[in-house]
């Protein structure tokens, strides 16, 4: 075996792994810059695919967590998708069931963080933002998202800006109903 199918090879292996390259490296017992340079290097000469190339085809993205129905258009990621599916066909939920989850129907300034997140839980929402719930926010634009929780011993707080694509949140149709999600507060 030559040393470019050698690192072919290795180059085909880590890009089917999903691990990133210093993990990929550790597992193989290779330099990670060499493996990233033999990557460059055969990609240039037409020897691999390029990892995570986007979808040339617009996609949508739809999630049914808890009561709350959220739908992610634009252009998708063929393996985010295609992860999506298999979710929805009745794999594993990532959130488990008994985790509620409260979305604020009103856009919030995204230039708060934990502790101005947890106030808006508290005066918009009425909840406790200790309680182990999940709180989404957006902006209002809709291309970013913010998800705040408490995690045993402080928040953790994602967040996600969309590029060519808008977050659709369910409208509050009832000015009662403090979560925007179907079925009343609380989802």
């Amino acid at each position: 075996m030559t040393t470019q199918e050698r690192w072919r090879a290795h180059v085909d292996a880590w890009k089917s792994s999903g691990l990133s390259s210093r993990a990929y490296a550790a597992k193989a017992g290779v330099n990670q810059r060499t493996l990233t340079w033999w990557k460059s290097k055969l990609a240039s000469a037409g020897a691999t695919e390029q990892l995570a190339a986007p979808a040339a085809d617009a996609g949508v993205i739809e999630l049914d967590v808890g009561g709350v129905h959220v739908q992610v258009r634009g252009r998708v990621e063929a393996e985010a998708l295609a992860l999506a599916r298999a979710r929805r066909a009745g794999g594993a939920p990532m959130i488990p069931t008994s985790v509620r989850i409260f979305v604020c129907t009103q856009p919030l300034d995204m230039r708060r963080s934990f502790d101005g997140l947890a106030a808006a839980a508290k005066q918009m929402l009425g909840e406790d933002p200790r309680s182990g719930a999940l709180f989404m926010f957006t902006n209002r634009r809709s291309n970013r998202l913010k998800v705040l929780w408490w995690d045993k011993n402080g928040y953790c707080l994602l967040c996600k800006r969309l590029h060519q694509a808008l977050f659709r949140l369910p409208s509050a149709n009832d000015p009662s109903d403090r979560s925007g999600a179907p079925g009343g507060p609380g989802g």
